[in-house]
């Protein structure tokens, strides 16, 4: 049986150049969604979406409150969220766990992993300050998920990214540029 695929994608400073890339790249037909929790002022995030959904050849949703995961949609939060099931429905649904970093990559990363009988997750941790991230990547190897960690060779700030491998040198550690690649022959 085909398993459903859901990329999420974590990102802090240089993240949005990042995210740019990686977006622009891809073509139109992607048999997965992609979720991404970019750290950002929730005054920004919104034209930072409205920019990609303008530029991007897929469809870029601002992520709010129970919102269903389709397939071939990129979807970026508004605040902090988390993915459930409901009915062999995958949702969004805002997070109600407190956290230093807005949107909290640890808790989408975090929520995901009881989705993984279902569902097949892909985990990408990019540039960034700070170690948002890590841990929720960690839950997320442990239960099967496919993990990417981006090459200090690549970054902005390599503290995200490095502080998952501290965790796990287990993760796939990639330069951007092979994300991208991956990413389009996932």
């Amino acid at each position: 049986m085909h398993k459903d695929k859901i990329v999420l994608i974590g990102a802090s400073t240089g993240g949005p150049g990042h995210l740019r890339k990686i977006l622009l790249s891809l073509n139109d037909n992607i048999d997965y969604s992609i979720v991404i929790s970019q750290h950002m002022n929730s005054n920004v995030v919104k034209s930072f979406a409205t920019q990609m959904q303008e530029n991007c050849s897929l469809p870029v949703i601002l992520a709010k409150d129970k919102l269903e995961i389709v397939s071939g949609n990129v979807y970026i939060c508004a605040a902090s969220m988390e993915l459930t099931m409901q009915k062999s429905r995958v949702l969004l649904v805002k997070s109600n766990k407190e956290d230093i970093y807005s949107p909290s990559i640890n808790n989408l990363f975090d929520s995901a992993k009881k989705l993984l009988s279902d569902i097949s997750i892909t985990a990408i941790l990019l540039t960034g300050i700070g170690n948002d991230g890590a841990k929720g990547m960690l839950e997320l190897y442990m239960h099967g998920a496919y993990c990417i960690a981006e090459s200090q060779e690549s970054t902005v700030v390599y503290g995200m990214p490095k502080q998952a491998y501290i965790l796990n040198n287990q993760v796939h550690v990639m330069h951007l540029d092979e994300i991208v690649e991956y990413l389009r022959n996932v």
